[in-house]
């Protein structure tokens, strides 16, 4: 009876483990995965850039912030292109799934982004914000 019941309690808590990990997305955790980026249309690309923080939007889509930077050094990547550099003292517009309601106008920032690509053009999106 009792080597029954190990058997039991061993499938048991096996398939609740993989009912567990379905459950949610597969990453044994219960936080949200960020979902892959569509394929682009850009070559591999990054850019560490710093800049002065000029506006903020909430927009809808996979990138719920939007931000406009006016760039003051675009730095290259080691192995990856830098497609930024040329934008140095223009403003740009980037998107970012970072939270930025702490930042303000005028601030200066440091954040990694690329230009991505898709049917509808090209975007910028910057992650690290700080």
């Amino acid at each position: 009876m009792f080597r029954g019941y190990r058997a039991f309690c061993l499938v048991l808590l096996l398939s609740l483990l993989v009912t567990g990990m379905v459950g949610c997305g597969g990453n044994g955790g219960g936080g949200s995965v960020d979902k892959p980026s569509p394929p682009s249309t850009v070559e591999p690309n990054e850019t560490i850039i710093t800049g002065n923080l000029v506006e903020v939007r909430v927009i809808s889509g996979d990138y719920p912030w939007e931000l406009d930077v006016k760039v003051f050094s675009a730095s290259d990547v080691v192995g990856r292109k830098n497609l930024i550099k040329a934008q140095v003292d223009q403003v740009i517009t980037a998107r970012t799934k970072q939270y930025l309601l702490g930042f303000s106008k005028g601030q200066g920032i440091t954040c990694n982004m690329r230009v991505e690509g898709d049917e509808k053009g090209t975007y910028n999106v910057a992650w690290d914000i700080h």
